[in-house]
């Protein structure tokens, strides 16, 4: 019997560069997406945040579509030479990546999301950055003198970054 199975790879691929068109069309404020060259499954993303002690900080991360995206979120991580990890938020870890309901990193959050919540195949790129830009505001860690000043440098250093990659 002959399968009708495409390969899920080009099929998770067209499917994201379906949404980033959307995307483009339609961007979310303070997000900006770039296609990274040579590569359809890997984007970098610049999120403004716009309000509390990392206002005005425009975060550089990297996303990776997977092989059967939608039906599995993508991977996210903030890039090595970018000044932003568990410090800073204590759901962004070196090397590990991003630790929420709408990426894959830790896919015990993507099982354990509650009902309207985190990803699901009905979601976008588009609700992904709106997802993504509440969850760097919401860090975790209590507003000390010490984390204000931290956070101070992390806009500062944001506003200055190149990318290597």
């Amino acid at each position: 019997m002959e399968s009708f199975k495409k390969p899920t790879a080009d099929c998770g691929t067209k499917k994201a560069m379906k949404q980033i068109k959307e995307y483009f069309k339609n961007p979310v404020p303070g997000t900006k997406i770039f296609i990274v060259e040579n590569r359809l499954d890997t984007f970098h993303v610049n999120t403004l945040i716009e309000t509390g002690e990392y206002a005005g900080a425009v975060i550089h991360w990297k996303l990776v579509i997977p092989e059967d995206y939608p039906f599995k979120p993508a991977k996210g991580w903030i890039l090595e030479d970018f000044h932003f990890n568990e410090r800073h938020h204590h759901h962004c870890f070196r090397g590990a990546g991003i630790c929420t309901d709408y990426l894959q990193n830790f896919e015990y959050m993507n099982e354990a999301a509650k009902a309207y919540g985190g990803w699901t195949p009905g979601c976008t790129l588009t609700s992904l950055m709106i997802a993504m830009k509440q969850f760097f505001v919401d860090h975790d860690h209590h507003s000390s003198g010490e984390f204000r000043t931290e956070a101070k440098i992390v806009v500062e250093r944001s506003k200055g970054y190149k990318c290597k990659e």
